[in-house]
């Protein structure tokens, strides 16, 4: 059948001028002579098999059964010489996918228009049907609030079919690829969950601009939805972080940790808004985070006396990119065995950007020739070449940071233009030795990779003793050496602190020095409420830094807040997909014993032998430890390890010798300390656990939920004198609670 034309009539409408075109056909606006009204004219166009016939039926049927203002209505459907005509309710306005090419929306304006959207598909689930093709084009937006449109794919809830194109040829999925839920990717059953992943990534690109799934390649877009890979985090403001939070939870792997409905995907975001409706927080753009790596550079020719500089150097252009506007940078050392292809180590790093580039040295210059490559498509957006002294190795690194940020177009405010002017050192020498030291590899079981580090950031410090990050640096490296008993501990706690109190007065707002500073602040000056309140103060203005995120995650488990913990681990997460955290420490003390065992990739894998007897799996648990002090030998850890393995095995008096000797090491961290309460209680030691709780409860650490729920507690839970150190642990939680919430916590975590 030819094309329509004006005047040609269909029953009682007259088509009048066209609207659009579509796969399926034309749509025009029409004119229905017995009420007097205009409507859109649907015409599929084309021969129709009887299942095309089937879903045309079968979305005028699914239409026709909801009268909501978020639906577009169907008014009727004709046949006039074997050709499918549908009459639609007339929208003013435009489809979203045409409105969005103008760029992202405000977020007060993106909720509105998606809480429309959900309540279409309130109405539609209601129903008992599931829309299976949500996207932008299906969605018009009119004056007065969104229209969900083509119901050509709905299937009703209770369908006994698997998810396949039945209408078409068996096997093949519906939907548009950038909106498919992984059930509907892998031919999996599909429910209203469905629907609530399409919202989510609708949602996402209202926000940010870009698609959740960005790539055109649609094996490309099923990797990362099948993999449960997920879009780069939303920042800019604590409105972004909640929002940030819907969208996850709308987006995430697994049907059932969605949201249980569209009603309460809306509810989470009415939620939202309705705290900030008087405010003009709801008008603050949002942006995507741009997660970056700098790959280790690769030596043209092997060169000794410059063969630190190829991690060192990427590390450095690293730190001094970290927390500057929306840019999120992972290490490079996440990518060493990734074989030096971009797009393998973008995958393997969980960039946007990878930054690879080839050291080669001439005499006393080095020569430096990167490209920074966009992830995704393999494009290069920039290439450059930059040469220094081999005594002036700042050059290269500032000159990098410099076009990373220009050609990605980080905004920049005047906090973030200063931390890339101060990261130098006045001395090209002190910059050579920071470099060897910071990127020197330590561990905690042996002193000598300690003392080389501290010994190469002392001869820094001797060179420019106003360097900040190579104080702040040799703080750190201070209190693992006192910490793990590898010398004087109160001698290098003393060190540790006026190492980071030098550098924090250097330079009081500088990433690195807040975040090295936090682990000091929270175990050595028992101080988790000062630093739970410094970290949430940072994240108001540097909301885009994971470091600050991870920090927060041992401060709030120190405070009990265990809630708060999670919550940090998820934005860190979110921000950053590799990140490594402590959170294995929170589920241990939530007395999530599996997932504190899934979620510890820890090398030594600490938290997983404590979790596993809890799990029926104690000597499991035993051989772990017992290969962990043949490899070690010496240490801290070994003998809190050989504690917990004489707590396994009920044996009393090696479970306290060891506990003992941790203590004469000096070893004072409150939740290290807790880890031996519970060993000596396990083994029945039941006074000593009492004076080792106590300590625990003095140091800051107030963790009710643990001692609710730990089983290796049980011999103290009769004595009296259990209701007091409990009630001392609740005390400290509810305070820090308090406290939490007048900084502003649950906002800025978007709880």
């Amino acid at each position: 059948m030819p094309r329509l034309e004006a005047g040609f009539k269909v029953g009682p409408y007259v088509a009048l001028s066209p609207l659009g075109e579509g796969g399926m056909g034309e749509v025009w606006r029409a004119r229905d002579d017995r009420l007097g009204r205009d409507v859109a004219l649907k015409h599929v166009s084309g021969e129709l098999t009887r299942d095309q016939r089937e879903r045309l039926w079968r979305e005028a049927r699914a239409a026709a059964t909801l009268s909501h203002p978020n639906v577009c209505q169907i008014f009727d459907v004709l046949e006039e010489r074997g050709e499918l005509f549908l009459a639609l309710e007339l929208l003013q306005g435009e489809p979203l996918d045409a409105r969005l090419l103008r760029g992202p929306y405000l977020p007060g304006e993106a909720v509105v228009e998606i809480l429309g959207v959900l309540a279409a598909l309130e109405a539609l689930h209601g129903r008992g049907f599931i829309h299976r093709d949500l996207k932008p084009s299906n969605i018009f937006c009119t004056p007065h609030g969104p229209k969900l449109l083509d119901f050509g794919l709905v299937l009703p809830v209770d369908s006994p079919e698997p998810n396949e194109l039945r209408l078409t040829r068996t096997g093949v999925a519906v939907g548009t690829p950038r909106y498919m839920s992984p059930e509907q990717w892998s031919g999996a059953r599909v429910s209203p969950a469905t629907d609530l992943f399409a919202c989510g990534a609708i949602l996402y690109e209202m926000l940010s601009g870009s698609p959740a799934f960005p790539g055109d390649d649609p094996v490309a877009v099923f990797e990362a939805i099948a993999r449960g890979k997920p879009p780069r985090a939303l920042a800019g403001s604590p409105v972004a972080v909640a929002l940030d939070r819907v969208v996850a939870r709308a987006l995430a792997l697994r049907p059932e940790d969605r949201f249980d409905s569209a009603a309460a995907m809306a509810s989470a975001l009415r939620a939202i808004a309705a705290p900030r409706a008087q405010t003009t927080v709801l008008e603050v753009e949002i942006r995507a985070v741009t997660r970056l790596v700098v790959a280790p550079f690769r030596l043209l020719r092997p060169d000794p006396e410059i063969g630190f500089l190829g991690e060192a150097l990427a590390d450095a252009v690293s730190a001094s990119l970290r927390g500057v506007g929306n840019l999120v940078v992972r290490s490079s050392r996440v990518v060493v065995e990734s074989g030096g292809d971009p797009r393998t180590i973008a995958t393997a790093a969980g960039a946007d950007a990878v930054l690879i580039g080839t050291l080669l040295r001439a005499g006393e210059r080095v020569r430096l020739t990167t490209e920074l490559i966009e992830a995704a498509s393999g494009t290069v957006l920039s290439t450059a070449r930059a040469e220094a002294r081999l005594d002036d190795l700042f050059e290269l690194q500032d000159e990098l940071a410099r076009q990373v940020v220009e050609t990605l177009r980080v905004p920049l405010d005047a906090e973030d233009r200063g931390q890339l002017a101060r990261e130098a050192p006045t001395s090209p020498a002190a910059y050579e030795w920071y470099l060897r030291g910071s990127n020197r590899a330590v561990s905690t079981a042996s002193a000598t990779s300690l003392l080389e580090a501290r010994s190469l950031l002392e001869r820094c410090l001797e060179v420019d003793p106003n360097f900040a990050p190579a104080w702040a640096r040799l703080g750190r490296i201070q209190r693992l050496l006192a910490k793990y008993g590898h010398a004087d501990v109160e001698a290098g706690r003393l060190a540790a602190r006026r190492a980071f109190e030098t550098a924090l007065a250097l330079a009081p707002d500088h990433p690195l020095v807040h975040n090295l500073y936090t682990n000091f602040e929270i175990e050595d000056l028992k101080s988790p409420l000062p630093a739970m309140l410094r970290l949430l103060g940072r994240i108001e203005s540097h909301g885009s830094d994971p470091d600050l995120f991870v920090g927060l995650i041992a401060a709030c488990r120190y405070a009990g807040l265990l809630d708060a913990s999670l919550a940090a681990f998820e934005r860190a997460q979110r921000l950053d997909p590799q990140v490594f955290t402590s959170v294995h420490f929170t589920y241990l003390m939530m007395g999530e014993w599996q997932q504190a065992v899934d979620h510890d990739v820890e090398t030594i894998g600490f938290m997983r032998l404590y979790a596993l007897p809890m799990l029926g799996r104690a000597e499991e648990a035993i051989e772990g430890f017992r290969a962990w002090s043949r490899e070690a030998k010496a240490g801290v850890e070994v003998w809190i390890g050989d504690s917990t393995q004489a707590a396994a095995q009920d044996d009393r008096e090696r479970a306290v010798a060891s506990a003992e000797h941790v203590l004469a090491k000096g070893f004072d961290d409150a939740e290290g300390i807790y880890l031996l309460a519970r060993n000596v209680s396990k083994a029945g030691a039941v006074d000593f656990a009492f004076t080792l709780l106590q300590r625990v409860v003095d140091g800051h650490f107030t963790v009710p939920r643990i001692l609710e729920v730990d089983p290796w507690l049980e011999p103290m839970r009769s004595d009296p004198r259990f209701a007091g150190v409990y009630a001392a642990a609740v005390a400290g939680e509810r305070h820090a609670r308090e406290l939490f919430v007048r900084a502003g916590g649950p906002r800025l975590l978007g709880l």
